[in-house]
């Protein structure tokens, strides 16, 4: 089994060493980070499962975002923030979970154990996929020498109009 490692981004020292140790009982590997040079070493050292951001200041937590979106793998990133501008930023910068400081080491755990397990499906006819996967489009039969395949497209007819013009008319043929 492979072990989880974790990036801890905290900026502030204020009770990062306790968050650490708690993550750490979880049976996550945890690295620590305190500054944009430290992140950015950690980042390129080994592989990063997932990011907590604790409470960094607003241009650090822009940093840390943004060098994760360089990555080539996506990374699930849980910020945890005391800035009151945070809700609207956490969806412009692509943040995986926000919890507003303070924040409760239990809640902390629920939180990356629910992004770090697979999804399985509910029941529904649609399957559910693990935070941070990308879905590919397949085409059933490979584009020909006669040009790409188009889906879902109906074939359309034209006729004239009486003023010049031409006018589209579908074949009927609806799948």
């Amino acid at each position: 089994m492979k072990t989880v490692t974790i990036l801890l981004f905290a900026p502030r020292l204020r009770d990062g060493r306790d968050l650490q140790t708690v993550l750490e009982r979880e049976g996550w590997m945890v690295v620590r980070a305190a500054s944009a040079r430290g992140f950015a070493a950690m980042m390129k050292a080994r592989p990063i499962d997932l990011v907590v951001l604790d409470d960094p200041p607003w241009e650090l937590a822009r940093f840390a975002l943004t060098a994760m979106d360089a990555s080539p793998e996506p990374i699930p990133r849980v910020w945890m923030s005391s800035l009151p501008e945070a809700p609207g930023h956490s969806a412009k910068l692509g943040v995986d979970a926000l919890l507003l400081a303070p924040v409760e080491p239990e809640r902390l755990v629920g939180q990356i154990e629910s992004l770090l397990s697979p999804r399985t499906p509910t029941g529904g006819s649609h399957p559910s996929f693990p935070l941070g996967s990308t879905l590919t489009s397949v085409t059933p039969n490979p584009p020909t020498a006669q040009g790409p395949t188009t889906i879902g497209l109906l074939p359309r007819k034209r006729r004239a109009r009486t003023d010049g013009g031409w006018e589209e008319e579908s074949t009927g043929n609806w799948p």
